[in-house]
């Protein structure tokens, strides 16, 4: 269906940090969805850690390699830090 996402975030808040679990296709049509749902809980939270788990995403291009760079820098900013985990299992 057009229009319709086909990956999604679950965002998992505890102790200072976040973990966005990220499933489905990380190319440019859903890069800025995925920015969508993750930006405003890092400006709301501030949390000192950003785990980025990859474990679901199933095809990623350069606009997957771009989200994670724009939070990185993002978290940066706010003095945290950001960790892949399970990308390309």
């Amino acid at each position: 269906m057009k229009g319709e996402l086909y990956t999604s975030v679950e965002m998992i808040k505890r102790n200072g940090s976040i973990t966005a679990v990220i499933s489905g296709e990380l190319d440019h049509c859903e890069a800025a969805g995925v920015r969508m749902q993750i930006d405003p809980e890092l400006e709301h939270l501030m949390p000192t850690m950003l785990i980025l788990d990859m474990s679901g995403v199933t095809f990623m291009d350069s606009s997957g390699i771009g989200v994670i760079m724009g939070r990185y820098r993002n978290i940066n900013l706010l003095g945290g830090r950001v960790k892949a985990i399970h990308v390309g299992e």
